[in-house]
């Protein structure tokens, strides 16, 4: 599986060489030296549409930024926790010509029947590449995200899932889905702000840690670098990254 690693714009430097990156569309926008750093060539990038961090961007900035970055694939916009509004704002890209770009669509609801509903019409839907699976699924069931990617697999082997974040009370839960051959990839934040705070990811206890809201602003000195090196290499290790 392959692994996005999230990090401020000080921490550019530690995910050189990966080649799967999602890109924050607020991080565009307030950081210039971000914006420079995905401008080049650096393997798939997924721009994302600012949910997470409650921003969530109109078609028109996704595609400005979508261009600058040359980006791969673009999340369309969702609504958390909401499959209706989520499946109805899916259907209205299907409308725009977003070439060349692909579109991920993002699985929502309240509860494990909205998901699965929502996950069962998003694979019908043919302008939608790839299926997007968020962290806040196992608050409904430990293995939600197992679950529905299983399902995907049996409905369509050949649409990929992305798993959008690591829901902090389920942190082991990537070595799971490992086995899925639909996973392609996980983008996370968590052994970065959890190296942050001086814990080993393997070590420590940091079932529900929580990411500071000054994350993205966050200088690390160099005791915090080297422990988010350890994190990132033990999640890689989690995710089969480097096999």
């Amino acid at each position: 599986m392959k692994v996005s690693h999230i990090v401020p714009g000080s921490l550019l430097s530690l995910i050189e060489g990966q080649d799967y990156h999602l890109v924050i569309p607020a991080l565009l926008s307030q950081d210039e030296d971000y914006v420079a750093y995905y401008s080049e060539d650096r393997g798939f990038k997924i721009l994302d549409n600012g949910a997470a961090e409650d921003d969530v961007q109109s078609i028109v900035h996704l595609m400005q930024w979508a261009e600058q970055i040359k980006a791969d694939e673009i999340v369309i916009p969702d609504v958390i926790g909401n499959s209706r509004m989520t499946l109805n704002l899916a259907n209205t890209w299907k409308g725009y010509d977003v070439k060349p770009y692909k579109l991920m669509g993002v699985v929502q609801g309240s509860n494990h029947s909205e998901m699965l509903t929502c996950l069962t019409e998003m694979l019908k839907m043919s302008h939608i590449s790839t299926l997007g699976l968020p962290r806040h699924c196992v608050s409904f069931h430990p293995r939600m995200r197992y679950l529905l990617a299983e399902r995907a697999l049996a409905l369509n082997p050949h649409k990929p899932i992305h798993l959008l974040g690591v829901n902090s009370e389920q942190p082991y839960e990537v070595a799971d889905l490992t086995v899925l051959p639909n996973v392609r990839g996980i983008d996370t934040s968590f052994p970065t702000f959890c190296g942050m705070s001086g814990f080993d990811i393997q070590r420590d206890n940091v079932i529900g840690a929580r990411r500071p809201p000054d994350f993205y602003d966050y200088i690390p000195d160099h005791e915090a670098m080297m422990q988010i090196r350890v994190n990132m290499a033990r999640f890689d290790d989690w995710a089969d990254a480097n096999e």
